[in-house]
């Protein structure tokens, strides 16, 4: 199955002069994804109610990714604790366990300025750090626009209002 992958790639995706390069280095990520998803297997699964651990990982998780390279994601974060996106993400909405959702917000965010400046300092593509912003970080661009009704004449003004301002030239 290997040898047909391999000589299956056509050549306009991948360059030839870097594809021994790219394999490897694909290869080293998807290794490290399957020791991680074993990882998360064979592991206990932390308990999202102790802040703490939670805590703990996360700054694991950041320090390992600091010493490899890497830019931290939400994503990295939830395999390293062990837990779906959704998961993760559904503790942060219903603030299940409010201690852990504000300090997993918090990481959030700081994914988020990490990649946002790694971006704005040309340190990862520009095009998909902003498309990670708007679909992990929730950054969206909006216009909007509000409706107001135009009264030509100006505010339209009642029956006694009109009466009370005019009141002086207008005789009894």
């Amino acid at each position: 199955m290997r040898a047909d992958m391999v000589a299956s790639r056509p050549s306009k995706i991948y360059k030839v002069e870097a594809d021994a390069h790219r394999a490897d280095q694909l290869a080293l990520l998807v290794g490290r994804r399957a020791a991680e998803m074993l990882q998360a297997v064979e592991g206990e699964r932390i308990r999202l109610s102790d802040t703490d651990t939670v805590k703990a990982v996360t700054l694991r998780y950041v320090s390992v990714c600091a010493d490899t390279g890497t830019v931290p994601s939400m994503l990295g974060l939830c395999r390293a604790l062990g837990y779906s996106s959704r998961e993760i993400y559904n503790v942060i909405a219903k603030r299940t366990y409010p201690a852990t959702a504000d300090w997993l917000e918090y990481a959030r965010d700081t994914f988020s300025d990490i990649l946002a400046e790694s971006a704005l300092t040309n340190n990862v593509n520009a095009t998909f750090a902003i498309f990670c912003q708007k679909a992990q970080y929730a950054w969206k661009e909006n216009l909007e626009i509000a409706v107001q009704p135009i009264e030509p004449l100006g505010n339209r003004l009642t029956p006694e209002q009109i009466a009370e301002k005019y009141k002086d030239i207008i005789e009894d």
